[in-house]
């Protein structure tokens, strides 16, 4: 990428008075002047001024300003590669209070009674290891949370987490 920056800053400083000569240029006579030079002045005829409206200018651009213009599109053809998004702190749920291994269900004591949709995942986690899958159940019992076991084995006293 610098290298890049270098070619295009030295090719700016080359196109420099390039860009400038086209201000000093100048319109060449219309032939009609150079017709009127010819016969003497006594001769010609008053000149009858007309109003006439002037031409649109047009302003020319310098290279320079045509090449730095370029640089806001830069940021379109090499965009920054961006970071890796940020991973969200898993949310405490709450502790198994309770484990039915034959129905494959648990009781969550939950902390603060926020249920998730039945069907969110829930993870047990036991010594700082994963010990259950879970999914919540829709059967509902406050301040308790009723979860399905998906996969694993949890005790209780696990905490609960939603990812």
């Amino acid at each position: 990428m610098r290298i890049l920056g270098s070619l295009v800053l030295a090719m700016a400083l080359v196109c420099l008075p390039a860009g400038c000569s086209v201000f000093g240029k100048k319109e060449p006579k219309p032939a009609e002047t150079a017709a009127t030079a010819q016969t003497p002045s006594f001769l010609r005829p008053a000149p009858i001024p007309t109003p006439t409206p002037a031409p649109p200018q047009k302003f020319k651009k310098p290279l320079l300003v045509q090449v730095f213009s370029c640089f806001g599109l830069f940021d379109k053809l090499f965009p920054k590669k961006k970071g890796p998004p940020k991973a969200e702190p898993a949310q405490l749920i709450g502790t198994v209070k309770m484990v039915n291994l034959d129905d494959k269900f648990v009781l969550i004591d939950a902390l603060v009674y926020t249920p998730g949709a039945p069907g969110d995942s829930l993870i047990c986690i036991s010594n700082q290891r994963e010990t259950a899958g879970l999914h919540v159940s829709p059967l509902r019992k406050p301040p308790f949370l009723i979860a399905d076991i998906v996969s694993g084995t949890p005790s209780v006293g696990d905490r609960v987490y939603k990812p």
